[in-house]
């Protein structure tokens, strides 16, 4: 895989690499990765982050990040692997060393695919304060479900057992940060990359004094979500002249 490449290269030819990966990212994804290559790159990634990052081990131990680096190599164990696959093993060994500055970057190639193919995600997207999950937003059709409501179990997780899963895919120095993350990649696609596609969610909300579960079918990637966030892409600026402003 091209990490083989990097170790045998100059900066220059590195750099043009890289503008050659970009422009075939969309045909990458869709191929496959051998288990050898994966094995070879996860080793080269470790070899790789201690010659060149300046204090990998400032918020961890060697010895910590090295026990976790042969837990990952241990779920190598299929033939070959997706890039999404792939990239989600990487991410588990990166973000270890808790260094928000040394990252991964979520698969976006992969979860474009599977949106344009009619891929299915999660229909709420949430926010964290403290050991507490809210909605933020509802895309599904129950109406019931409001921003604020508080969220504590997705298919029998409680969340602290969901965030669980999805914290090795970011990298952060602290819980905080981690969550914060989360909320700006959004839930859904991290749930995505974590869980897969998933047709129906059994979630828990508790309102006031009462805890009520509702059973919300998955909403489609592309048209039923990113095509209705227009929070950031599509953000509307106005300007209101206000008179007779005075000065303090």
């Amino acid at each position: 895989m091209f990490l083989k490449l990097l170790k045998c290269i100059s900066k220059k030819q590195q750099q043009i690499l890289y503008v050659f990966c970009i422009l075939i990212s969309g045909t990458i994804d869709a191929q496959k990765i051998s288990k050898s290559d994966v094995l070879y790159d996860l080793e080269y990634l470790v070899f790789s982050l201690e010659q060149t990052h300046i204090n990998p081990f400032a918020y961890t131990s060697k010895k910590d990040f090295i026990e976790n680096y042969e837990q990952v190599k241990q779920e190598v164990k299929k033939d070959s692997f997706t890039l999404q696959e792939a990239t989600t093993l990487f991410q588990k060994v990166i973000s270890n060393i808790n260094n928000a500055h040394t990252t991964i970057d979520f698969p976006a190639q992969s979860y474009i695919a599977y949106a344009k193919s009619g891929g299915t995600i999660f229909p709420l997207e949430l926010s964290f304060e403290n050991d507490t999950v809210y909605v933020r937003k509802n895309w599904s059709s129950e109406g019931k479900i409001e921003a604020g409501m508080e969220l504590s179990h997705i298919n029998g997780r409680t969340i602290q057992q969901v965030l669980a899963r999805l914290y090795p895919q970011v990298s952060a120095e602290r819980i905080y940060f981690e969550n914060a993350q989360i909320e700006s990649l959004s839930f859904p696609r991290l749930y995505w990359q974590v869980f897969g596609e998933v047709d129906e969610f059994e979630i828990k909300i508790h309102t006031q004094n009462t805890v009520k579960t509702y059973t919300l079918n998955a909403i489609k990637a592309m048209d039923e979500y990113e095509m209705k966030r227009n929070n950031l892409l599509n953000y509307e600026r106005r300007l209101n002249f206000l008179p007779e402003i005075s000065a303090a």
